[in-house]
């Protein structure tokens, strides 16, 4: 089970390599000027519990309007998109344990975040890596940081 915690917080922390972070958020700077095509193909995202999404999807986009969601203000312009990835492990149903990666997607809009699909490959056409951060108290219950 994968549920997000009402108590998220979006740190800016010094971070080069998400990578290295359980969980985290990237905000993808808009650029009128850049028109960079990738053409790849995208793994299958991992699928929660439908029950998890519901719940996910509506904590997220309401703690994304909050004013203390980030530590700082991060200023976002028109067309940003922000990046949520949680890492996680789950018990298949064979008992073993397996990791697993969830990503959320939001679009900076008229003054507030709307969620929007992440698409990788077609985020990077248009989009530059403006700041990253760390997700804490991401999880409820399980890993709260």
């Amino acid at each position: 089970m994968c549920r997000v915690s009402s108590t998220l917080k979006l740190c800016t922390c010094a971070v080069r390599d998400v990578s290295r972070l359980r969980h985290y958020w990237v905000l993808h700077r808009f650029d009128p000027e850049k028109d960079v095509r990738m053409i790849g193909r995208v793994a299958r995202p991992d699928v929660l519990d439908a029950r998890d999404e519901v719940h996910n999807r509506a904590l997220l986009l309401a703690r994304l309007q909050e004013p203390d969601a980030f530590d700082v203000d991060l200023a976002p312009r028109e067309g940003d998109r922000l990046q949520l990835t949680f890492r996680f492990s789950e018990r298949d149903r064979a008992g073993r344990k397996a990791s697993k990666e969830i990503t959320y997607g939001y679009a900076w809009t008229a003054g507030r975040w709307v969620e929007k699909e992440f698409e990788p490959l077609g985020w990077q056409w248009h989009h530059d890596r403006e700041r990253v951060g760390e997700l804490r108290s991401a999880i409820a219950g399980s890993d709260a940081i």
